[in-house]
């Protein structure tokens, strides 16, 4: 793993602020210490240090990135890299993107995912009950720009297993809910993990499609508004 310098870091998060050219005119260095072929890993003091919430990134076939929280509503999170990939996230689910090729378009019914329900039960002050153990959506991948889609049934359930010690990247150990869907993906079994902290997703590894197999969402800094 490639261990990144701080101040590119900077570099890339202060780019963010530009509003309209929000993902544009990078530095060229930053870009390429963010978001070359190599992992990225982040020490805790430069983890401390940043000014933005970020999550790392990684699927079976790529490096692990650095994505940064450019927008968040109630409920869904808009990660940005360092070029014009984006995607979205809920409860730590990849439900839709931008430019990233095998990873999901559109995911349907997102609202009915007993996800959010199996991760609000974590929270300390939780208001849920009786969350449904099972899941189906479509889930849709290709271009929109080559018109060549797919959408792909997908069916699943949820169980929650024991608490476990996490680690977080900060350096902060954490007692997480270990939430576990089992499902059929385009004939592939599947089975996906997410680490729950008081009502938030701190890791989640989940199937994303057969090009790149699983994906894994890492919180680095929380977002203010998930504490």
């Amino acid at each position: 793993m490639r261990l990144i310098g701080f101040a590119s870091l900077v570099v890339f998060v202060f780019a963010l602020s530009g509003c309209s050219v929000r993902m544009q005119n990078l530095a060229g260095a930053a870009e390429e210490a963010l978001f070359g072929n190599d992992d990225v890993v982040l020490t805790e003091a430069e983890i401390a240090d940043l000014p933005y919430a970020a999550a790392y990134f990684d699927t079976e076939t790529s490096g692990r990135i650095v994505a940064v929280l450019d927008r968040a509503t109630e409920l869904q999170r808009v990660y940005r890299t360092g070029g014009e990939e984006a995607f979205v996230t809920r409860f730590g689910r990849v439900i839709s993107s931008s430019n990233m090729p095998g990873v999901p378009l559109y995911t349907s019914d997102w609202a009915s995912d007993p996800l959010s329900c199996w991760v609000r039960q974590t929270a300390a002050q939780h208001t849920e009950s009786n969350c449904h153990n099972s899941w189906q959506r479509t889930v849709e991948l290709g271009n929109y720009g080559s018109n060549v889609l797919r959408q792909i049934k997908v069916s699943s359930t949820f169980e929650v297993a024991a608490q476990q010690t996490y680690r977080h990247p900060d350096g902060t150990e954490l007692q997480a809910t270990k939430i576990v869907e089992r499902g059929v993906f385009a004939g592939e079994n599947f089975s996906n993990e997410f680490y729950a902290v008081n009502g938030r997703v701190v890791f989640a590894k989940h199937y994303l499609s057969k090009d790149l197999g699983y994906g894994i969402l890492q919180e680095i800094k929380p977002f203010n508004g998930d504490l």
